[in-house]
Order: structure tokens, then C-alpha cells, then sequence
């Protein structure tokens, strides 16, 4: 939390050198949740709680990775309205997935990006490669930002989707 207003009174005081924060911004540790955080600190500001607006990132990631994983539910059960709705409830109820709703953590990000990496490996087979292809590399990228290990657990999504992408090039 501290970096991330750290980060986001350099863009505001110093912006010459907010790159500069921003590329050092944890020395060995991934910066993601840090990067996305600085740019709540002022919605925190807003409703009176920094604490607020950081908490207000991590659920909104959250929201997404429910959305994502209702949308994979959809890909997979061709359109099916019942299915889709209990993949996505189940994911929202995880006593895990609550607990990191009340923590600024970076498993939440880690989280989006391992849903983002199964949700291009669904639609691989169907979008554009180059589209595809982005897709991936974004999702990597988000999860590496997020924490180191992420691969681990988007590995074989990301080698299907891979596959199937490199198929079509």
C-alpha cells in the first residue's frame, strides 16, 4: 500500500520521475499490484480511506476474474444459461477468494491473469491469431507483473493456447 501512494504522489509532485518510481518500485519483488494500486489512491482520497480505494482495486480485479470465468463457462458449455451462472457463483464463494477481498494482496491479480490465460486458451481455436495472440502475451504479462510464480499455473492453458495460435499463423 505504501508504494502505491508512494507511486502515485510521484505522478503527481514529480512526474519526470514517476517512470523511473515506477521501474523501482519493489526491488525483487513483481510490481503489479503496486502499479494498479497507485491509480485508486485517489478514489481512497475521495471516500476518505486510502485503505479504501486499495481494497476497491483488488475487488474490482475480482469482478473480473468472475466475469472471465463466466464468460469460459459460456465458451465451453455452448451458451448453456445455468452452468455458467454456478462456475461463476462457485468461484465468487470461495472462502479464498473472500478472504482476499478483505486483504491488499497481489493473489487477486494473480488470480485475473491465471483466468485471463484460460480464457484466451478457450477462444484460441476461434480468434484472429494475431488477436490471439496479444491476448496471451497481455496475460502473461499481467501475471508475471502480478507475482513471479504465476506461470505455474497458467502453464498448460498457455501452451494449448499457444499451440493453437501457432497453428493458425
Amino acid at each position: 500500500g505504501d508504494v502505491s501512494v508512494e507511486l502515485w504522489n510521484t505522478l503527481i509532485h514529480n512526474p519526470e520521475d514517476w517512470f523511473a518510481a515506477m521501474v523501482n518500485a519493489f526491488a525483487s519483488k513483481a510490481p503489479g499490484i503496486a502499479w494498479l494500486g497507485q491509480f485508486f489512491v485517489p478514489v481512497g482520497r475521495f471516500f476518505g480511506s486510502i485503505e479504501f480505494g486499495l481494497l476497491l482495486s483488488v475487488l474490482l480485479v475480482q469482478l473480473i476474474t468472475v466475469f472471465l470465468t463466466y464468460r469460459i463457462g459460456t465458451i465451453i458449455t455452448h451458451q448453456s444459461a445455468v452452468l455458467p451462472v454456478l462456475g461463476a457463483v462457485f468461484v465468487a464463494s470461495a472462502p479464498l477468494f473472500i478472504g482476499m477481498s478483505h486483504q491488499y494482496l497481489t493473489e487477486a491479480l494473480q488470480l485475473f491473469s491465471t483466468a485471463y490465460v484460460y480464457w484466451v486458451a478457450v477462444v484460441s481455436p476461434s480468434h484472429a491469431p494475431l488477436r490471439g495472440l496479444a491476448h496471451l502475451v497481455l496475460a502473461a504479462t499481467i501475471g508475471l507483473l502480478a507475482k513471479i510464480s504465476s506461470p505455474m499455473y497458467f502453464l498448460f492453458p498457455f501452451c494449448i493456447a499457444g499451440y493453437y495460435l501457432a497453428r493458425r499463423i
